[in-house]
């Protein structure tokens, strides 16, 4: 059953393809909702952004993006203490100080993280606070480039294959 779920999505997904060339080739990929919405009829969960959603985003993005920064930073300083607890609680020890705030921030990273998937947004460095917005430009998707630092607009992008060594202005 497994195995003809996945035949039937990756079926759905060449549809998705097919129906993108068609618009792209009567050029009605004038209006990103239109793509968004074929999205939807596919299952696909990639929400495209302009750059004026995306921009709007950034403030309610900072304050998480920071939380996330902080935590991880919590959660590398703990890390060593808790491989150690790990290996002791194999032999009925275990336990280590500040482990109550190493699994709270491990669980706040995971819920933050959860926020900006369902989002669209990709968290791409939890330590830089590095993000992307799948967007359309020209025709083909890429991604708006944005990190904690940055001015209060995105001014970046880059391929999907390049990453952020790929960036280029807007």
């Amino acid at each position: 059953m497994k195995d003809e779920k996945e035949f039937f999505e990756f079926i759905e997904f060449i549809e998705f393809i097919e129906k993108i060339l068609i618009l792209n080739k009567l050029n009605k990929l004038n209006e990103l909702n239109e793509l968004n919405k074929l999205n939807e009829l596919c299952g696909l969960e990639m929400k495209l952004f302009t750059l004026e959603e995306a921009n709007e985003l950034l403030p309610v993005i900072r304050p998480k993006l920071e939380k996330i920064k902080a935590r991880y930073g919590a959660v590398a300083s703990l890390r060593e203490p808790a491989k150690a607890a790990a290996m002791s609680a194999e032999f009925g020890g275990g336990g280590m100080e500040g482990g109550t705030q190493y699994v709270k921030s491990l669980y706040e990273i995971g819920k933050l993280t959860t926020e900006f998937h369902e989002l669209g947004v990709q968290l791409k460095d939890y330590t830089r606070g590095l993000i992307d917005f799948p967007c359309l430009r020209e025709g083909r998707v890429v991604l708006l480039c944005w990190q904690l630092g940055e001015g209060n607009e995105i001014e970046w992008w880059h391929d999907v294959e390049t990453g952020f060594a790929g960036r280029q202005p807007l």
